[in-house]
């Protein structure tokens, strides 16, 4: 009987083990928090390069990192300047430009001389003062995006400019003799994280909502009425019931803590095989 228990005790402390190492496995890959990641070209009225896609940062994560993990690594050209690592440009297909109002009153596309690599867009492409530009919650970054520390629930947007070093998209130059932004003092932060929400979700159809928000020209008032509609579209109103239904016990539908679990089941089992070996003991 003895060979039995210490055996089963053997089993029970190699279960407990096995458990707290997959649970410290589990906690050692938590998140630090969340960032929402767009990639834009709409000063060439393009829409995105990549959507708005909310993802996971880790400890030690700079924007680079973020950037590639939200848009694919494989599409993502980084250039090291003697400031620093930069994302000079991304993979993406070539279409038809067609400049916002604001970009067209200081630009004529016919001067554009196209792009270095039909297949990425990239810094100097159309013009000589283009280039993605870092912007965090909206505001231009005072910071290089490789040395851009993430914060839970910040938006990362890399805005494709071709006037002024990113006047067309919302910088402010002015202070060094540039140019004043285009756009004024629009923000886009709320839509979107609205439109990560929706790709979170999917099967939400918000292409009159995306062609607003990409749009340039478009005014705050009209960027609100936009991010209205797409709230409307994610929460639906519902019908009331004719009859209250009960509330279903969400206890019994909890999931269950299995390292938890695991770890309260080896004292259980020890005292178990401990209670059998006196009983054998005794007879």
């Amino acid at each position: 009987m003895k060979k039995h228990f210490k055996k089963l005790l053997a089993v029970a402390v190699a279960t407990g083990l096995m458990a707290t190492m997959t649970c410290m496995s589990v906690s050692a890959e938590e998140a630090d928090g969340v960032v929402t990641v767009s990639v834009e070209k709409f000063s060439i009225g393009q829409g995105y390069v990549s959507q708005p896609k909310t993802v996971p940062f880790y400890e030690g994560d700079n924007g680079i990192d973020i950037v590639k993990r939200a848009v694919g690594e494989e599409n993502v050209v980084v250039t090291d300047g003697g400031w620093g690592s930069y994302i000079s440009g991304f993979v993406d297909n070539e279409g038809e430009i067609v400049l916002p109002d604001c970009v067209a009153e200081v630009l004529d596309a016919s001067t554009f001389t196209g792009r270095a690599d039909a297949d990425v867009l990239s810094e100097f492409d159309y013009t000589s003062e283009s280039g993605f530009m870092f912007f965090i919650n909206c505001d231009s970054a005072s910071v290089g995006i490789s040395d851009y520390m993430p914060c839970d629930g910040d938006v990362i947007s890399l805005r494709f400019s071709v006037y002024g070093y990113g006047a067309d998209v919302g910088c402010d130059n002015s202070s060094w003799g540039g140019s004043e932004s285009l756009i004024g003092d629009v923000d886009r932060c709320e839509a979107t994280k609205l439109i990560a929400e929706v790709n979170a979700v999917g099967n939400v159809d918000i292409s009159d909502e995306i062609a607003v928000i990409c749009d340039l020209d478009s005014t705050q008032e009209e960027i609100d009425l936009a991010c209205k509609n797409i709230e409307e579209k994610l929460n639906p109103a519902e019908e009331t019931p004719d009859e209250e239904i009960p509330k279903e016990d969400n206890e019994d539908k909890k999931p269950s803590d299995t390292g938890f679990s695991v770890g309260m089941l080896l004292p259980a089992v020890i005292g178990a095989c401990a209670i059998v070996s006196k009983k054998k003991d005794k007879i």
